[in-house]
């Protein structure tokens, strides 16, 4: 069982991954934009569930509200450009279809 402070760090720890796998993925015949695609449909959902689980454990930390918010924004702020990145390439695959990744 992860105490409190570990699901809180658990959704920086998963922006930071993904980050990191879109930086250093080059998988021959991937442009830029398929590679971070597939890199964030991966990391995403995990991103997301785990920001769940990180705020249903902050009320438990005997932080200040601005330590609080500060928690949350650490993962939250990197988590926006990887959703609309996710949003770019799902419309980028719908126009020149799936195989781009094949």
């Amino acid at each position: 069982m992860l105490t409190p402070k570990a699901w809180i760090l658990l959704p920086l720890a998963a922006v930071l991954t993904a980050v990191l796998a879109i930086i250093i993925a080059g998988g021959p015949g991937l442009d830029g934009a398929a590679r971070s695609t597939a890199v964030v449909f991966w990391f995403l959902p995990m991103i997301f569930w785990l920001g769940y689980q990180s705020l249903t454990h902050l009320r438990q930390l005997t932080l200040s509200k601005i330590g609080k918010v500060c928690l949350v924004l650490a993962w939250l702020i990197p988590a926006i450009p990887l959703s609309l990145m996710s949003i770019y390439g799902i419309l980028l695959l719908s126009e020149t279809g799936f195989g781009v990744l094949l």
